[in-house]
């Protein structure tokens, strides 16, 4: 019998997609894994079910349920908590409370992950993100080593204000006592080592190599764009795309699939409307992560423009890159640390643009690719290229890395 792993995310599972495919490989290889997440938000549900019923004889799951309609105890007691716990960080400062306040501080269901984790008797608990602090004292109560997942530099991406350094603490508390530390692309790894002094082995945000290859579609005088994410809103390089294919005075169409409030989606569709006559702008709900890649299909260009406000955006390797590439799309991405490695390597299949000129850079990029259909094929053809010999989740370097790493851990 090979040891029992638990696998913990704050998150839903389709929103933590990372987490999914540890645990499948780790199921593969043989390991009898728990999959512990949590539900706060409807839409996320659906998302949920698909993949579990997909992997039920994979893996077993536990979920930590706070949606207010549905688990209101659950939701008013987590509240109440964080909110206690705020203000004795409030009245005795950052300094001077300890571990489990700040992961209180952080982590709203905290306590009920910690206990959801232990009940399943784990001999390792790998966890990240919104449950960093949780996985560590889940596994300190059982006496068992744990992993944690840097998918992002995490004490960057807290607010500026009275509780910012909550992450920093926790991290610096715990970094020394993780058996692993991954972390979601090479300059975040180099982050973790200059700022803590540890060692975070880079494993990136691929995806599985689908049962069937992309072709390139029939040109039709029309350049699809295709953009995705877990919430549509600024800041998020939507409008820089809108105005660049206004400005390339092309004829275009841009998918758009997430979850966005009605006002926002009406500002993109009045700008679009204002500056990109030519531009057809489509809104599409999201879907479960397993559909992602050949819901990509049918486009020609993926959108990966960051406009990196904070350290983590800037280091960040996003979901969105290496999505698109398994399905042969072009991508149009910023220049950012977290993304030059994948941007240098996919050749042409990359439109690479530099922050300070992000809507020149693209516009001309998109209409050469609309002008020179041949030169779009090549793109496509070179991102592809890319995405099977390197960047997916079963070369060496990513499957292979995170299952000797575990194996490491428990010999």
């Amino acid at each position: 019998m090979r040891p029992r792993i638990c696998v913990l995310t704050a998150g839903h599972l389709a929103t933590t997609p990372r987490m999914v495919k540890v645990a499948d490989a780790l199921a593969e290889e043989g390991y009898d894994v728990n999959v512990v997440s949590t539900q706060f938000f409807d839409w996320g549900d659906a998302g949920d079910q698909s993949i579990v019923a997909s992997r039920w004889t994979r893996w077993r799951w536990t979920t930590v349920d706070y949606r207010k309609r549905d688990a209101f105890p659950r939701y008013l007691l987590s509240g109440l908590r964080m909110r206690g716990a705020k203000q004795l960080m409030r009245v005795r400062g950052l300094k001077r409370i300890g571990l489990a306040t700040a992961a209180r501080v952080r982590e709203r269901v905290f306590s009920e992950l910690v206990s959801a984790a232990a009940h399943t008797r784990p001999a390792f608990i790998y966890g990240g993100g919104s449950a960093l602090a949780a996985t560590a004292v889940a596994a300190r109560k059982l006496g068992v080593p744990f992993g944690l997942d840097l998918e992002d530099f995490q004490s960057a991406q807290d607010p500026p204000g009275r509780y910012a350094g909550v992450t920093d603490k926790i991290e610096r508390a715990i970094f020394p006592l993780a058996a692993l530390l991954t972390g979601g692309s090479s300059a975040i790894a180099e982050e973790y080592r200059s700022v803590y002094g540890v060692d975070v082995i880079p494993i990136h945000n691929v995806f599985p190599l689908p049962d069937t290859a992309p072709t390139i579609r029939e040109w039709d005088g029309n350049l699809r764009l295709y953009w995705l994410g877990q919430t549509i809103g600024p800041g998020r390089g939507l409008e820089e795309t809108i105005r660049a294919a206004g400005a390339a005075e092309i004829t275009s169409e841009l998918t758009i699939r997430g979850n966005g409030s009605r006002e926002y989606v009406d500002s993109l569709e009045t700008l679009a409307t204002d500056v990109a006559p030519r531009l057809t702008l489509t809104l599409v709900t999201p879907a479960p992560p397993d559909a992602m890649v050949d819901l990509c299909r049918p486009h020609d260009v993926g959108i990966a423009i960051e406009m990196p406000e904070r350290r983590s955006q800037e280091l960040a390797l996003t979901n969105k890159s290496l999505t698109y590439i398994l399905a042969g799309l072009a991508v149009a991405m910023t220049d950012t640390l977290g993304q030059h490695d994948l941007a240098t390597d996919l050749g042409d299949g990359a439109l690479i643009c530099q922050p300070a000129t992000i809507i020149d850079d693209l516009a001309k990029g998109l209409r050469r690719w609309s002008d020179n259909p041949a030169s779009l094929a090549l793109a496509k053809e070179a991102a592809w290229t890319a995405a099977r010999t390197r960047w997916h989740w079963e070369h060496p370097q990513e499957r292979g890395r995170m299952l000797e790493a575990v194996a490491s851990v428990l010999k």
